[in-house]
């Protein structure tokens, strides 16, 4: 196991030579190859949907847009106004004219509900009316509060076009699922509104070939135009609130493309700093910078090869890479540079820093990419995404930092000058003292630094208990977000600005006019309503099904009278009465019921909410379900409420599996690397007290388990092991050499120890960047990883130590085993 990493050395010096030889050659080759993959980043591009959590071939999604092309969308855009008293004249004409805007300017809007133009059914003799419920805005007041009296003793109306007290009204824009790829083709416009080239329903398998779902590209220009217009009407007793799922979207967008830029820019910042206090030359900050930029392009130029989009979890790939990429160079230029200030030759000096760095730069990158692929196969696409990426980023910025910067040393002046003197491995310093210190006290104390940390361990391991799952995308936003506040207003005082599908499939044509059935399914809304809650003590007001269609038209064909608002008792009559509204001229029903009537959707307005309380809420509706219809149909809740309940499910499913994979594929690299399967094993102590301890003090903090925090645990272990394989190879090899714990550790803690501590920095400093980012779980993430590596760094420094002290005896053939290493100087002094 030892004569391998003694013939990979070798190799490394060989690479050297060659390196320096042709570095021309290897600096031509490696432009062409990252500017050949570079130019593939021009089809990245930011998906923020729901749809870009999960994989193509994943069944919830694809149940999904099966609902979604049944149905249309759910998501609406919700333009809520808030205003002293919505049944005025003044108030109903300026909420006139600004509908008028929105349905005229605002593209890929399939329809537009609001208090003026909501369903209202009326009979007339034997006649169906469904017209809109303002056509006339009243000026007489008796009728101004006569049709406030009516409004709020609907039982459709409140929680949905308006608020229990009268003072907030929503306006919902619907959303067409698809537009036109090419809207130019003239041959495909027709059954398209002129304006939008964009389609209400249609099959998938055919849209694919003509058309493309709307993304977030046409969101984003569908909210700044609402905006644009709604800005124009805004006014003291006007107050706009907006809110709904294209607007998340939006926003999430705006902050992906602002957040991007200024996370890779705090963190290239502050790698330019600590770079400058390392080396004190231009070139020791120019080359590891150009370096790991070169890394990030090839990487994101892969990424657009692929096709695979930015999201909110992936957009932290380039700050990631940009504090760990950075290492490599560090590493190989700090051997370089110390060779120069002793006045060896550029060949001499770059032989001798790939010969005693280049191996160690390969097997950290293979473990920092084990640990971020450990969940590249994720079922949370975003998080796979940003495991395999990341992980390929790793090994993008190995390979520029054995190939590229040693051809870039060879070419560019490097004196051993720096730009200004000190002396920082002189011995005594401040660091060397602190290294020092904790060298004695696991020297001295070995057994108790160890129980110590166990008990420390033991005790913060008690916050795993209170670890919990979370899917909260309006909480990712900070407290005072406009759309956060917007959505907590409609919330709080409209009922709800998300829904919960519920789907019924009777398998048969015709089968939702059985009477059974809809009494069932007024069953299941009646429980919904009034028998069950949320468990924050939040309950469901407001539902749309087939339900209100039925009783609407069969009050208003017995004339109007309000005790025949309820399903009739006859299949004949449930089909006439639907029958008569789809010929009344509203299309509501396509919303409602498939073509054929054999499926039915019930709509319950929610809260947006986490994802756990909604899970148990359909835990419990599901239990009602079955009680209620048995195996008479085929049932079940749908739409993007399941998409966020999948999410939670495979974020769990996804964190167990990644860990595992993680800790076996890291623990099986640390063996082989460290060439001893005790010295592996012992190894993965301090590796693994990182990881308890972080996820221990996420429970004790309350922080919650989701998209971002999940990821800590495998990143964290993918660059806690850097450190840690650099210790344990350095202490093996002056092990071997001296025959005496003591004296390795304190030759690994006065040679390795700075290395260590710099490397440590920059990772910390990196990461907190995210401090800077908008998104709370974003923040949350960056300090946890940070503290991760903080508490790697002590866990090498005291915890590794005592280990040694502990499993390792002073032997009394130093000398002999001290001539087995020197294959090892041999490659130092060529």
């Amino acid at each position: 196991m030892k004569n391998w990493k003694l013939v990979a050395e070798r190799w490394m010096v060989q690479w050297g030579h060659f390196v320096y030889r042709h570095r021309w050659w290897v600096l031509a080759v490696m432009i062409l190859l990252v500017v050949a993959v570079a130019s593939q980043m021009r089809h990245l591009y930011f998906d923020t949907s729901n749809e870009a959590f999960f994989h193509a071939d994943d069944p919830v999604l694809i149940n999904y847009l099966d609902f979604r092309d049944q149905f249309g969308r759910e998501d609406v855009v919700m333009v809520a106004v808030e205003t002293d008293e919505v049944f005025d004249t003044q108030f109903l004409r300026t909420l006139q004219q600004m509908q008028k805007d929105l349905e005229k300017e605002v593209p890929y809007i399939r329809d537009v509900t609001s208090l003026l133009t909501v369903r209202d059914t009326r009979g007339s003799e034997d006649e169906l009316i469904v017209r809109d419920l303002i056509e006339d805005i009243p000026t007489d007041p008796a009728q101004l509060k006569a049709l406030k009296e009516y409004v709020l003793s609907s039982p459709s109306y409140p929680n949905w076009i308006i608020s229990e007290d009268g003072k907030l009204t929503n306006i919902t824009l619907e959303l067409v699922p698809f537009v036109l790829e090419n809207p130019s083709e003239e041959d495909a416009l027709t059954g398209f509104d002129d304006e939008t080239t964009a389609i209400a329903s249609i099959d998938r398998e055919e849209a694919l070939e003509e058309f493309k779902s709307l993304g977030p590209i046409q969101e984003r220009e569908l909210v700044e135009t609402v905006k644009a217009i709604t800005a124009r009407y805004e006014g003291d007793n006007f107050k706009i609130i907006l809110a709904g799922g294209p607007v998340f979207s939006s926003e999430m967008g705006k902050s992906m493309e602002t957040s991007m830029p200024k996370l890779s820019g705090i963190a290239l910042g502050t790698m330019v700093l600590l770079l400058l206090v390392l080396f004190r030359r231009i070139s020791g900050v120019l080359l590891p910078v150009l370096i790991v930029l070169i890394s990030l392009i090839f990487t994101l130029g892969t990424m657009g090869l692929s096709g695979r989009p930015f999201t909110v979890v992936n957009q932290l790939l380039p700050s990631f890479l940009l504090a760990v990429g950075v290492a490599d160079a560090v590493h190989l230029l700090t051997l370089f540079y110390r060779r120069r200030e002793k006045d060896y030759s550029k060949e001499d000096s770059i032989v001798y820093a790939l010969g005693h760095s280049g191996l160690a730069i390969i097997m950290t990158s293979i473990t920092t990419t084990g640990g971020m692929w450990s969940f590249a196969n994720a079922e949370v696409a975003p998080i796979g995404d940003l495991g395999f990426f990341g992980g390929f980023g790793v090994l993008s910025a190995m390979l520029f930092t054995l190939t590229l910067l040693p051809a870039l040393l060879a070419i560019i002046p490097s004196g051993p000058k720096t730009l200004f003197q000190r002396k920082p491995s002189e011995p005594g310093g401040p660091i060397d003292r602190v290294l020092s210190f904790f060298a004695e006290i696991s020297i001295r104390y070995p057994s108790r630094v160890l129980i110590g940390s166990f008990l420390i361990v033991s005790f913060m391991a008690i916050g795993l208990t209170q670890l919990n799952v979370s899917h909260w995308p309006v909480r990712w936003f900070p407290d005072d977000h406009p759309f956060r506040v917007s959505t907590e207003v409609i919330d709080t005082r409209m009922g709800g600005s998300a829904t919960l599908e519920v789907l019924f499939d009777t398998k048969t044509p015709g089968g939702i006019y059985e009477p059974d059935f809809m009494e069932k399914v007024s069953e299941v809304e009646r429980i919904a309503t009034t028998e069950m809650s949320f468990p924050n003590g939040i309950v469901v007001k407001n539902t749309q099904s087939v339900l209100d269609v039925l009783k609407e038209s069969n009050k208003a064909l017995n004339e109007n009278r309000d005790e025949f608002y309820k399903v009739p008792d006859t299949r004949e009559l449930i089909a006439q009465e639907l029958f008569l509204f789809s010929n009344s001229g509203s299309d509501d029903l396509e919303r409602l019921v498939d073509v054929g009537f054999s499926k039915a959707r019930l709509s319950l307005s929610i809260p947006n909410t986490d994802t756990r309380d909604t899970l148990d809420y359909t835990y419990e509706l599901d239990a009602h379900l079955q009680r209620i219809f048995g195996d008479s149909i085929h049932y079940g809740t749908a739409g993007i409420m399941k998409l966020w309940q999948a999410t939670a499910d495979n974020v769990i499913s996804g964190m167990i599996e990644s860990y595992s994979l993680a800790l076996v594929l890291i623990t099986v690299l640390m063996i082989v690397f460290l060439g001893s399967l005790r010295l592996g094993l012992l190894s993965m102590i301090p590796n693994l007290i990182p990881i308890v301890l972080t996820m221990s003090l996420m429970g004790w903090l309350g922080l919650s388990l989701d998209f971002f925090t999940v990821l800590t645990g495998s990143i964290g272990i993918g660059l806690v092991v850097d450190d840690t394989i650099h210790f344990f190879s350095v202490f093996s090899r002056y092990y071997r050499k001296s025959g005496d714990p003591a004296t390795a550790v304190r030759a690994t803690m006065q040679t390795t120890g700075r290395a260590l501590l710099f490397t440590t920095l920059v990772l910390v400093c990196g990461f907190a960047a995210y401090t800077a980012a908008e998104f709370v779980n974003i923040f949350a993430l960056g300090l946890l990883i940070a503290f991760c590596i903080g508490t790697a760094l002590i866990m090498d420094i005291l915890v590794a130590p005592a280990l040694m002290m502990k499993v390792y005896r002073k032997k009394e053939v130093a000398k002999k085993r001290s001539v087995k290493a020197k294959p090892v100087r041999l490659a130092k002094a060529n």
